[in-house]
């Protein structure tokens, strides 16, 4: 088995390098992960592009849903064309339809403006009422993977639907399960699913980060670190 893949969510350059230090072999660079992260500053790309591991950039106008304005998402494809005219590896987007669909308009306009063999759908995915269907749509659009839980509050939880997309998208496009995964449940999430990657922000509980004005988002290196070792040690299960 191929050692699996650890994609690391951050929010600061601090936690970025960090990161790149204790076992990450991605990062995916956000703001305000409070609010589910919105699109970050170009500066926090610059400095992290540094530590030579591949990035992917969330592109997010907002927090809330993710049905967009022709204005929302017109900002969009600019922030992801700056992102990867910049040297970002891949780009974090999604947008949907007001009926649980696709917005079929944006993924168009994505293809013409970008491509697509550096875009991966981020966990609006998880909104979907028919996620079978959209793996199709995006499979077919060439789209390099998709972020989700399975569709539940947790990708443990989620782990018999993240298996089954993992099936229906099998050498077309790849499925990176996210939320909730740590030491703990690594392992059985990788042998319950099939999947050869996973997602983790591994961030310090609030408590241990309150500021005057709210939360800082730091990262938990002991946590990552375990999180690494877990991963590593699930080739043994082969």
């Amino acid at each position: 088995m191929t050692m699996p893949l650890l994609e690391v969510c951050v929010s600061s350059a601090e936690s970025g390098w960090l990161a790149a230090q204790n076992g990450a072999d991605r990062l995916e660079l956000c703001s305000v992960l409070q609010v589910g992260g919105v699109t970050p500053h170009p500066s926090l790309f610059r400095e992290l592009r540094e530590t030579r591991l591949p990035l992917a950039v969330l592109i997010r106008c907002r927090p809330g849903d993710f049905v967009y304005s022709p204005n929302e998402k017109f900002r969009m494809i600019s922030q992801a064309e700056g992102f990867l005219a910049a040297g970002a590896d891949f780009v974090v987007l999604g947008a949907l339809l007001s009926d649980g669909t696709l917005d079929q308009d944006f993924l168009d306009q994505l293809s013409k403006r970008l491509g697509t063999s550096r875009l991966v759908f981020h966990r609006a995915f998880d909104s979907l009422a028919d996620p079978f269907c959209a793996i199709d749509v995006l499979a077919s659009h060439g789209w390099a993977r998709i972020l989700t839980s399975g569709q539940k509050a947790t990708a443990l939880e989620g782990s018999d639907r993240l298996k089954a997309l993992e099936e229906k998208g099998a050498g077309r496009i790849n499925i990176l399960p996210g939320g909730g995964i740590r030491a703990s449940n690594a392992t059985e999430i990788l042998k319950r699913t099939g999947v050869g990657q996973l997602h983790a922000s591994c961030l310090l509980p609030p408590e241990n980060t309150e500021k005057a004005f709210g939360s800082a988002e730091l990262l938990d290196v002991v946590a990552l670190q375990e999180l690494r070792r877990a991963m590593d040690r699930a080739v043994c299960w082969e």
